[in-house]
């Protein structure tokens, strides 16, 4: 064994680690055997797919084959957090809207994400330029919700999310602009 008495590894801070942590490295080693398991010695109870070629497959194999593959199942919980995540960005999206109208009528700048709707919009042409945004970002989520993709579900679930994290931020910049904070970038008006 490596067990050293105390002047040996007085000295030596190596030989005092071996020391202390070499009963617990031995009791991780044992501990394990008791629990493990030998391979049975039976034939499996699910026979074997059929490989011939030339001969369709039993029924039983493919319904072994089929059982093989989880399905995971869709489930209200799943419709629940798209919702919220669509909820989240709606009520983002209202609030910087509401800004920026507050901020248009002001005079304090104009809307720096002109597509579809220009410098100076108003509330319905944001609202329609902001739905069609969200519907392309909703259109893969709900593709892999029916095709039970749900780790890309689950992925896409951020979409909505980023939206509405960019709304609050716009909104904020709009409600900085109307307290009277000097305006950064494109937020200058003309």
């Amino acid at each position: 064994m490596f067990t050293m008495n105390s002047d040996e590894s007085a000295g030596n801070p190596e030989a005092m680690m071996r020391e202390r942590y070499f009963p617990i490295l031995l009791l991780l080693a044992l501990c394990p055997c008791p629990f493990a398991q030998t391979l049975p010695d039976a034939p499996s109870a699910i026979r074997s797919i059929h490989t011939d070629p030339m001969e369709p497959a039993p029924i039983q194999s493919r319904l072994i084959a089929a059982a093989s593959h989880s399905i995971e199942p869709r489930g209200p919980r799943k419709l629940l957090a798209l919702a919220g995540a669509v909820a989240f960005e709606a009520t983002a999206n209202h609030y910087d809207i509401s800004e920026t109208e507050r901020g248009l009528k002001a005079g304090v700048a104009v809307e720096d994400y002109t597509w579809l709707v220009g410098s100076r919009p108003g509330a319905g042409q944001l609202y329609t330029r902001d739905l069609l945004t969200v519907g392309i970002v909703l259109t893969p989520i709900v593709a892999a919700y029916m095709s039970r993709k749900m780790e890309f579900f689950y992925a896409g679930l951020s979409g909505p999310v980023v939206l509405g994290c960019k709304h609050i931020s716009g909104g904020n910049r709009w409600k900085a602009l109307l307290a009277g904070h000097q305006p950064t970038g494109s937020e200058l008006g003309p």
